[in-house]
């Protein structure tokens, strides 16, 4: 049987790996680094799956990610944080669906996770060990 202390450690634990994720999937985008390519870069691949204007859906795409994933490490704005980065994982799924699910290459496993622990960290809250505990 997990303990009340457990089951917030394990959401401390969650909520800051994923948020930090979430953090450096959006500095990537934006500014380009490692062997992802910027911004520019992932407005056309908005414009391939028919969002237009694509650079603000981009925009929108790396900031909900940037900023969903500091809220998610602090541990306030749960739900908000959790479905506004949901949704870029909802496109995430679209861009790569015709990949299929088990494609070693590219597929759209890992978006779908990520989808599921973020319901799911909606869905549960931050925890007793979030800032949101701590300003009651």
């Amino acid at each position: 049987m997990r303990t009340p202390v457990a089951i917030d450690i394990a959401l401390l634990i969650l909520r800051v790996a994923v948020g930090m994720l979430f953090i450096g999937h959006g500095v990537r985008k934006q500014f380009g680094i490692g062997s992802n390519q910027g911004i520019r870069h992932l407005a056309q691949t908005v414009a391939d799956l028919g969002l237009r204007p694509a650079l603000p859906f981009a925009l929108a795409a790396t900031w909900s990610q940037l900023v969903g994933g500091a809220l998610l490490v602090l541990g306030v704005a749960m739900t908000p944080a959790s479905v506004l980065i949901a949704v870029t994982m909802v496109f995430a799924i679209r861009r790569h669906w015709r990949d299929g699910f088990w494609d070693p290459r590219a597929n759209w496993q890992y978006p779908a996770v990520l989808l599921i622990v973020l319901l799911s960290l909606a869905l549960a809250g931050p925890g007793r060990y979030s800032l949101a505990a701590l300003v009651g």
